[in-house]
């Protein structure tokens, strides 16, 4: 192959790699795509057992490696949910991978309860999103500002994260301005 080509065994190496890295995205789309579509129609059905939100957030950021070293859970409250813990680390998975990729800085998140409420934050210190984006990015294949389009996703993520926190009978929130960064705040009931 690398006769025929002209290609080193090192130019050969790298193209593999690029193939084998554009597989594995292409593979993810569509893993989103169909969680969506299941969700949308109902045959992906929750498993909702009983959960503690800060330790599934504590696990999380286990997960997550090296990665984590930018996250810091700074407000940890014992608040229970009756959820699917498998969508739910989805969902923290969009929005941890949102925050890594156009945050910047530090990502700050919190546990909390409020007005009988569950609730998890994400607060990066991005660029923020200007007022006019704002219920654009909730849509499927949106993509924001083109100058981070090296960046960019598929415009999956932030679709998948609103539909997740429907169907646990829950919202998700931004605040964000431009220069100010972004919170993302996910509430679903809270449980005792």
């Amino acid at each position: 192959f690398s006769r025929k080509y002209g290609e080193t065994e090192q130019e050969m190496k790298e193209s593999m790699e690029m193939i084998e890295r554009q597989a594995d995205r292409m593979s993810g789309l569509i893993n989103r795509l169909l969680s969506m579509t299941r969700l949308e129609q109902g045959t992906e059905q929750l498993k909702a057992e009983r959960l503690e939100l800060c330790a599934l957030t504590e696990e999380f950021l286990t997960e997550q490696g090296d990665m984590a070293e930018r996250a810091l859970l700074e407000r940890r409250e014992q608040v229970f949910v009756k959820a699917d813990a498998v969508l739910l680390k989805r969902l923290m998975q969009n929005l941890f991978d949102n925050a890594m990729r156009y945050g910047g800085g530090r990502l700050r998140l919190s546990v909390y309860r409020e007005n009988g409420s569950a609730c998890l934050s994400f607060s990066d210190e991005g660029p923020g999103i200007a007022p006019e984006e704002q219920e654009k990015i909730w849509q499927r294949f949106y993509r924001g500002d083109p100058s981070h389009s090296e960046n960019a996703g598929a415009g999956l993520g932030l679709s998948l994260v609103r539909q997740i926190a429907q169907s646990h009978g829950g919202t998700v929130e931004l605040e964000s301005s431009p220069g100010r960064g972004s919170c993302f705040t996910l509430k679903i009931p809270e449980i005792l």
